[in-house]
């Protein structure tokens, strides 16, 4: 239900928390590594404004 967050409908981030077990840091950075590569936000730019 994405509709009730307003932050995803401006195109804001969405921050997640990813918790593991002791020790399992891989586990949980592939988790983030497989996050960021489907949400998109690796290729968004913020757009350049000249200030006039």
């Amino acid at each position: 239900m994405v509709h009730h967050w307003p932050a995803i409908q401006n195109g804001l981030p969405l921050d997640i928390q990813g918790v593991g077990r002791p020790g399992d840091e891989q586990t949980v950075l592939s988790l983030a590594a497989q996050m960021e590569k489907i949400s998109g936000w690796l290729t968004r730019r913020a757009p350049l404004k000249v200030p006039a």
